[in-house]
């Protein structure tokens, strides 16, 4: 075993497979699993799945800090819990995958979906904080979040294309196999213990974006300026017992957080449309769209080597910034395509895959040296993760709150063939995730240049 837990990155990301493995079934397919199977209506099969969705989204900051609780216990704490964890999603999402076959009532159905849905959250947010708590620099964790991303990628495309083509004891057993594989080869990954946090060397040198507590703790050194630890973080040392902090107080956080929203909902709302623009604005065959979403997904695993050299060479913030310009050609391009230009519309999924690897490896990133400048990277990541998660799933639900009631304003409704409600669909889906990408890439101007950017990134 190395020495030096980020040597070997894969062994981090491996457990990644199972949990997309997991979320692809419970986010995108269970919805017409459980109506087909179940005989219920959809309208119950949407209230169930909105009150469970929307309990699992109020408790990540609470799953955060207890996150924070196991790590700060120890190797053996923080490992028996996953392995609960893993016990209970594996239970779970065999119960609600198998409702056909025991027919359960409402009722009984609710607690397995929450248990595999609030379980799933869970290790997951113990994954990514584990992640984090590797330290090192920004290239160094950029790595590891690109080897958790990419295998979450391939664990998407593994749960698309299986969900439909195998048993159901079969795809449960993939998922138990893959959570077991995932743990074994993370136990082999040295324990990131608090004692090995870093600071970040000549991080963070434009003060305005810089909390009080951590403002007045600059050397006076220009050229080697090092944030002492955040008030948090001493108390961590002379404690096992995590700090309670309040990541919405914190400046760096805050701006950081609306970054990764207005472009998550930029990103989330052609997600929301695809289906629609592929079926009428396109007018593709039906059953071919597997092939546009393939490639949009196969392009996004091969970009990240690409994007983790130019991270790299640039820095985060500028190769991020590079991506949010980039991705408006390819929805312009996307507007003028026009019906039946299937080859066209598999290069914007092309074009905005490769471009995708960026929003995978940057924000997470990112918020880790933030953390990292603050000096509460190891103590406290769990806390700030929990409000990240809940920024993700929210992007997901404005995204469908947004996007969904303007078309319908419009006047496009599925299946449309009149000239004004396409338009209505294709502005919905090219011209309002620009807006908000260019709103994304004004809020992250006003970041300072990370610590990994050259002097000349600043300008760019």
């Amino acid at each position: 075993m190395s020495a030096d837990p980020r040597a070997r990155p894969w062994r981090y990301g491996v457990l990644a497979w199972s949990l997309a493995f997991v979320s692809m079934p419970l986010y995108v397919l269970l919805p017409q699993h459980l109506a087909g199977g179940l005989g219920v209506s959809v309208a119950t099969v949407g209230g169930l799945l909105l009150a469970v969705r929307g309990f699992d989204a109020v408790v990540d900051p609470w799953l955060g800090r207890q996150v924070d609780a196991w790590h700060s216990q120890g190797r053996v704490a923080w490992f028996t819990r996953v392995w609960v964890l893993a016990l209970v999603l594996a239970l779970g999402f065999a119960a609600v995958w198998a409702a056909a076959l025991w027919q359960p009532g409402l009722p009984a159905l609710a607690v397995a979906l929450l248990a595999c849905t609030v379980s799933a959250t869970a290790l997951g947010l113990a994954h990514v904080s584990f992640g984090m708590r590797m330290g090192g620099d920004a290239a160094a964790q950029a790595r590891l979040v690109g080897w958790r991303e990419g295998v979450t990628l391939v664990g998407v495309i593994s749960a698309s294309v299986l969900g439909s083509s195998v048993s159901t004891p079969v795809f449960v057993a993939l998922l138990g196999a893959g959570l077991v594989l995932g743990l074994v080869v993370l136990a082999r990954v040295d324990w990131p213990a608090p004692a090995d946090a870093t600071p970040v060397q000549g991080a963070m040198q434009t003060a305005p974006v810089l909390p009080p507590s951590a403002e007045s703790a600059l050397a006076p050194n220009a050229n080697s300026v090092t944030p002492s630890p955040h008030p948090h973080a001493a108390a961590t040392q002379a404690s096992d017992a995590p700090p309670h902090v309040h990541p919405l107080r914190e400046p760096v956080f805050r701006q950081l957080l609306a970054v990764f929203m207005l472009n998550g909902i930029a990103s989330a709302i052609p997600a929301t449309l695809v289906m629609f623009f592929i079926r009428d604005r396109l007018g593709a065959p039906e059953g071919t769209e597997g092939l546009y979403l393939g490639a949009y997904f196969v392009a996004a695993v091969l970009s990240l080597p690409l994007w983790l050299r130019l991270i790299a060479r640039i820095g985060l913030t500028r190769a991020w910034r590079g991506a949010m310009l980039a991705v408006l050609l390819v929805f312009v391009w996307a507007a003028f395509i026009e019906r039946g230009q299937y080859g066209a519309y598999v290069g914007v999924c092309v074009g905005s895959g490769l471009l995708l690897g960026a929003d995978l490896l940057v924000p997470q990133t990112l918020l880790s040296q933030r953390l990292a400048q603050l000096g509460i990277r190891e103590a406290a990541a769990g806390q700030y993760l929990g409000w990240w998660q809940v920024a993700t799933k929210a992007n997901l639900a404005l995204a469908a709150g947004l996007a969904l009631p303007l078309l319908e304003f419009m006047g496009y409704q599925p299946g449309s063939t009149d000239d004004q409600a396409l338009l209505a669909l294709t502005l919905a889906y090219c011209a309002v995730p620009c807006v908000l990408k260019l709103l994304a890439y004004a809020a992250l101007r006003r970041l300072p240049p990370d610590e990994g950017s050259p002097p000349a990134a600043s300008s760019a």
